[in-house]
């Protein structure tokens, strides 16, 4: 009865070599060197899905428009200013509801010529915001008849903040002042300012240098890619906003990222559309530096994508894995087709990494289609808000 129970193990550790196989060790279809290949396709479907969808018809000019009798009427882009009367005037926008807001610093030889045209096609209330010239652009304009204030703030941001403070229209008409755009294409503008908050006009590219093209159709993608929208030009200097709006936006961008920071924060709420307008020749000198400007609005949108639309720009980050996983697995590919040598683990790896950005595009695929879904109840919305 007084005996007691006690327990003896022992461990032994020892050390085997593991050598991999195709067949016995990874013997997952997606790993065999056989159906790699396959499942590299069905695997690569996905993402041609992916960025076929994300890839939004271009916005253009036609809108719908109160036909006055409870239903709408598409207006196409081709309708000159006499048939957009015919179905519904310019949008609730007349002339005399537009401020034109003319940003300058030292534009003496053109302003001038600006004025005059704007004069000519009958708008009278015209702002020129002075970002403190030495050049006399100041007196130019004041002798052309305009209104002119002097900025608070840096750059196109400063002068934008100045020009909502001091106008007493519900809509304002940003342009530059150094002859660029054409002040006919203005109520190309107005035609949609009743039905949107942020109204562009997308420049053709005759007077556009080569290097300047580039630089805007990569920034116009990454913003398209980032924020789901289907706009051409989001770096043009004439656009229509909608008072209220442009007075509820925070803008902390400085220099020519500001048409971007406002862009960015009108398709948050799916309130941008784009028309098309000309581009002239400059007059005077040039201020935009290509490779400094460019870099700047280019980390201006990732920063806005990481401010407004984050799960999008994490799906992308995510996603970019993609590129060392087809590069590997193309290795792995070549080296067995040509030699005969299986690598499995450049094989997994490769694997993985695809896997992982899959993932994030499923990510990125969902909250585009919640996206969609929004713009869809939003527009519903709006079409019961307009009167018949």
């Amino acid at each position: 009865m007084g005996g007691s129970i006690s327990f003896d193990a022992s461990f032994k550790v020892w050390t085997e070599p593991i050598s991999f196989s195709v067949g016995p060790s990874l013997d997952a279809p997606i790993f065999t060197g056989g159906g790699l290949v396959v499942s590299a396709v069905l695997i690569s479907a996905v993402f041609f899905k992916f960025f076929r969808d994300l890839r939004l018809r271009p916005l253009s000019a036609v809108e719908l428009l109160p036909n006055g009798a409870g239903g709408y009427e598409q207006l196409n882009a081709g309708s000159s200013p006499g048939s957009l009367e015919s179905v519904g005037g310019y949008g609730g926008v007349q002339p005399d509801d537009v401020t034109v807001v003319i940003p300058t610093l030292n534009e003496a030889e053109a302003i001038g010529l600006v004025l005059d045209e704007l004069r000519q096609e009958g708008y009278r209330k015209i702002l020129v915001v002075d970002g403190y010239s030495k050049d006399g652009t100041d007196k130019i304009a004041l002798g052309k008849g305009a209104r002119v204030i002097y900025q608070h703030g840096l750059g196109k941001t400063g002068a934008l903040m100045t020009a909502v403070e001091h106008v007493d229209t519900p809509y304002i008409l940003v342009m530059d002042g150094d002859y660029t755009y054409n002040p006919k294409d203005i109520r190309k503008l107005l035609t949609h300012g009743r039905f949107y908050a942020l109204v562009m006009g997308s420049r053709n590219r005759r007077y556009i240098s080569r290097l300047h093209r580039f630089g805007n159709w990569v920034i116009t993608k990454t913003f398209n890619l980032l924020f789901g929208t289907g706009l051409s030009d989001v770096c043009s200097g004439m656009y229509l906003l909608n008072v209220n709006f442009a007075r509820q936006i925070d803008l902390r961008s400085r220099g020519f990222s500001t048409e971007v920071e406002i862009a960015a924060q009108a398709a948050v709420e799916d309130r941008i559309t784009q028309v098309p307008i000309d581009y002239r020749r400059r007059v005077g000198r040039g201020k935009l530096s290509t490779w400094r400007h460019g870099f700047s609005i280019l980390i201006s949108v990732i920063r806005l994508a990481q401010r407004y639309n984050p799960i999008l720009l994490l799906s992308a980050v995510g996603a970019s894995a993609i590129i060392p996983a087809i590069i590997i697995l193309a290795f792995v590919v070549l080296r067995l087709l040509m030699f005969g040598v299986w690598h499995s683990g450049w094989a997994l790896l490769g694997t993985m990494l695809l896997l992982f950005s899959a993932q994030f595009l499923a990510l990125g695929t969902m909250a585009f289609m919640v996206k969609r879904v929004e713009r869809r109840i939003l527009q519903r919305i709006e079409r019961e808000k307009s009167p018949a």
